[in-house]
């Protein structure tokens, strides 16, 4: 597998090899946006600059609901391998991530999140490797600065806090 195209998908649409497929296309800005800032295209690199995404999509996103009291929830979708593809709910993604996930071939997951981005949980509701969970997981313990909350009654309770915290300061 080429690192960033799923599944051995093609670099191109077709065998005329005259236009890249949106995959590679996926595959050529992430590497462009790394080597911009002086980084290789590694798994490690490419899930750190697929997870700035998950600040703005969280703020769209309702607080509380099926994330729980004082959380909110941010999925997405991974290869086999553990690169993530795209950040946010499948039905947003690009016709070509669609296409892959509804063929079984991505992964979704969940980040849960507290008001205090400290203080999040890692959920799949997938079967995937444990190499690619341990590379997802590494690179959210990057991201976060804190490796998630494994426990969800310890999760519950402190968003609790994060929330009472938010409220008990001066407005």
């Amino acid at each position: 597998m080429k690192l960033g195209l799923s599944m051995g998908e093609s670099r191109y649409i077709g065998k005329n090899k005259e236009e890249f497929s949106e995959s590679y296309k996926t595959y050529l800005r992430q590497n462009l946006s790394l080597s911009k800032n002086g980084n290789e295209l590694t798994f490690e690199n490419a899930n750190q600059l697929s997870l700035k995404n998950v600040s703005p999509i969280a703020a769209l996103e309702s607080i509380g609901g099926n994330a729980g009291l004082g959380a909110q929830a941010v999925n997405f979708l991974t290869d086999a391998d553990g690169l993530i593809l795209f950040v946010g709910n499948h039905q947003n993604a690009p016709p070509h991530i669609r296409k892959l996930f509804y063929a079984g071939k991505l992964y979704s997951h969940t980040i849960q999140s507290a008001v205090d981005p400290k203080v999040y949980r890692y959920l799949s509701n997938t079967e995937i490797s444990k190499a690619s969970r341990d590379r997802i997981e590494k690179a959210l313990t990057k991201f976060y600065g804190v490796a998630p909350q494994q426990s969800y009654d310890l999760f519950k309770m402190n968003c609790k806090i994060a929330l009472e915290k938010i409220f008990s300061y001066p407005h």
